[in-house]
């Protein structure tokens, strides 16, 4: 048995699996950029509650609170026993 006839004979198995493939390659594409977006959350909490950057836009009306405990920063935080 040659490689394409083993070929022929893999792919008329798995005809019926077809749209499970599909689905499953589509989210093999998918997975690589959605493992690049990981580190934005972080980003966001470093710069926008450790550092001095505002909440970004998008934020904002999901965070009201937010902006007026702004004032508080962790500069002045005092560590007491």
């Amino acid at each position: 048995m040659g490689d394409i006839a083993l070929y022929r004979r893999l792919l008329r198995e798995a005809r019926p699996y077809w749209p499970r493939l599909g689905v499953l390659f589509g989210i093999g594409l998918l997975a690589s950029p959605i493992a690049l977006l990981n580190p934005v959350p972080l980003k966001i909490v470093v710069d926008s509650v450790l550092g001095s950057r505002p909440l970004p836009a998008f934020l904002q009306p999901l965070l009201p609170q937010a902006r007026s405990s702004r004032s508080r920063s962790c500069s002045s935080w005092s560590w007491r026993r």
